[in-house]
């Protein structure tokens, strides 16, 4: 058996709920979704499916990642970007994968059709991707005992993904398997492409010279919180 992991925060962080949850049924498959807030609407469609509905108070997609990952059971584990959809193809094959130390991620696509989000793809997947560093809505995959191996997911707000993929590719090049994950080009529809583009690369930039990850979230997320909110209150 293998499992899958869905970070959200709060229902608008994950607006296709249910085109997920059906699409990970009946392939025996373990699936836990993990909030940082209250999300009343997908703890209701995730029960409904028989799936495992996990809340806590935080801000840190790491956090939620790596919570989901030491509740889970499964062999390999699936991190699924909460606004990625995995063609179901990929659904069937990911179910019956087995092996030691693997690890990967899906073909990425946009939702949109734009020369930009086009590009973006393409390097995502035949740039960074030859490098050995994969993004969340790549949705990747580990199998357990290379997870454990480099002490879980790392619990960070920010480039979570990226320190992921830096300390797993140490001991195994990724996987890219050519079944696709679509994922929403929401940020780039509500900021617009120059703005988003320069602020992707503006909190590249503060990464590799360690600026604060919660000083970068916090920018990242601002006038979004689609996966943080830091005007929210929460409980401790």
């Amino acid at each position: 058996m293998n499992s899958v992991i869905v970070p959200v925060f709060g229902d608008d962080s994950c607006p296709d709920v249910d085109k997920i949850c059906e699409r990970l049924t009946q392939h025996g498959l373990e699936v836990i979704f993990v909030s940082g807030c209250d999300s009343p609407l997908i703890c209701k469609v995730v029960s409904g499916f028989g799936y495992r509905y996990i809340e806590l108070s935080e801000q840190s997609r790491g956090a939620r990642l790596q919570a989901g990952f030491l509740a889970s059971s499964g062999n390999i584990v699936l991190f699924h970007h909460p606004r990625s959809l995995i063609d179901l193809e990929g659904i069937k094959y990911f179910s019956k994968m087995s092996g030691q130390r693997v690890w990967g991620g899906f073909t990425h696509k946009f939702d949109k059709s734009h020369p930009f989000l086009k590009w973006t793809s393409w390097y995502s997947n035949y740039a960074r991707g030859r490098r050995g560093i994969l993004y969340l809505d790549h949705c990747i995959f580990v199998s357990r005992d290379l997870l454990e191996l480099i002490g879980g997911f790392p619990c960070l707000e920010i480039f979570e993904d990226t320190e992921l993929s830096t300390r797993l590719r140490k001991h195994a090049s990724p996987k890219l398997l050519p079944y696709i994950a679509t994922t929403s080009a929401i940020r780039f529809e509500k900021n617009g492409f120059l703005k988003q583009g320069l602020l992707n690369q503006l909190v590249k930039i503060g990464f590799y010279f360690n600026i604060s990850k919660n000083r970068m979230n916090r920018l990242y997320e601002k006038d979004m919180t689609l996966n943080s909110d830091y005007n929210r209150k929460v409980d401790q």
